[in-house]
């Protein structure tokens, strides 16, 4: 038992707290950027399946009733991204592009300021 108390049992008590006081800033700060890298990748993967979406509304509208103010870009966006998002149609015959763009953010958190941008493209017939 006195072995267990010389190996363990130290009089230095105070140095694990001083360094779990400078690595712990270290950590959050590198969960923070994780998952912030994580929020940015979902974000991109949502804006570009939105801005898909929307283009083939888009093009269907155009086919079909030779029309493409038929289509709730803004409805498509906003329920497949977040209402933040802002988006942009550009009609170059015989092109449609959709551009979104949307902040990334964690929960009411922004820890690293990220804007992402989708883009997609469609050939009007």
């Amino acid at each position: 038992m006195r072995n267990f108390r010389k190996i363990f049992c130290t009089k230095s008590k105070g140095s694990v707290t001083a360094e779990f006081a400078v690595i712990m800033p270290v950590v959050v700060i590198v969960i923070g950027i994780i998952l912030s890298v994580f929020a940015a990748v979902t974000t991109t993967i949502k804006c570009q399946n939105t801005a898909s979406k929307v283009v083939e509304q888009l093009v269907a509208a155009q086919y079909a009733y030779n029309n493409m103010s038929t289509v709730d870009v803004s409805g498509l966006v906003y329920n497949g991204v977040n209402n933040k998002a802002r988006w942009e149609v550009l009609q170059e015959n015989p092109y449609v592009k959709v551009r979104i763009f949307s902040n990334v953010s964690i929960g009411p958190l922004q820890i690293i300021p990220i804007e992402v941008k989708a883009e997609a493209f469609g050939y009007i017939v």
